[in-house]
């Protein structure tokens, strides 16, 4: 075949064509990736700034968590409640007494039970009965809450006969005492 009796038109289309082919080979091993690698970095650069936008939301959280745990902290050393041995709770009870009595109650039974130990505090029941009436009943329970904070209410039962108003309101408390375990007792003696 000689290039000479090629009809022009044929030469260009077959120029053409072979440009076409060129064209298609560039695109699909150059261009096609590159685009493809642009969109994919668009993708991951949007989902940097949402986990971006996420982790600085949660380091605000997170701040303010380490504020709260900070403050409840301070807290907690500042209302620091020191027990005392269970050795004292003759002490405890005179106290108890003399505040019901200042409460104007009439004391009738204060005893406390078998203790529960465990391993960072003992429990004390104490039965504390008595008669009054219901304002002196409302006093007691404010003041044991403000003078006796390692002292913990577990039951607190009132009754009275509406029909006999003369009669003093019969009170019943069922207190737990939180007293110094052994073990610790033990090591600061």
């Amino acid at each position: 075949m000689n290039i000479r009796n090629l009809k022009p038109l044929y030469v260009d289309l077959g120029a053409l064509g072979v440009f076409a082919l060129l064209a298609v080979i560039a695109y699909a091993v150059g261009i096609h990736p590159v685009i493809e690698r642009h969109r994919g970095l668009g993708l991951r650069e949007s989902e940097l700034k949402d986990y971006q936008a996420t982790a600085g939301e949660l380091s605000g959280k997170v701040a303010q968590v380490a504020a709260e745990i900070t403050r409840i902290k301070q807290e907690l050393s500042d209302n620091a409640i020191k027990l005392k041995s269970a050795d004292e709770i003759n002490s405890h009870l005179a106290r108890l007494a003399a505040v019901t009595g200042k409460c104007g109650l009439k004391l009738d039974q204060l005893r406390p039970d078998k203790y529960l130990s465990g391993p960072r505090y003992q429990t004390v029941p104490i039965y504390l009965a008595g008669s009054g009436s219901f304002p002196e009943c409302v006093k007691l329970l404010h003041k044991l809450q403000r003078e006796f904070p390692d002292t913990s209410v577990a039951s607190f039962e009132v009754s009275g006969d509406p029909s006999k108003p003369e009669e003093p309101t019969r009170l019943r408390v069922d207190l737990l005492w939180y007293a110094m375990s052994e073990q610790i007792s033990a090591v600061s003696n």
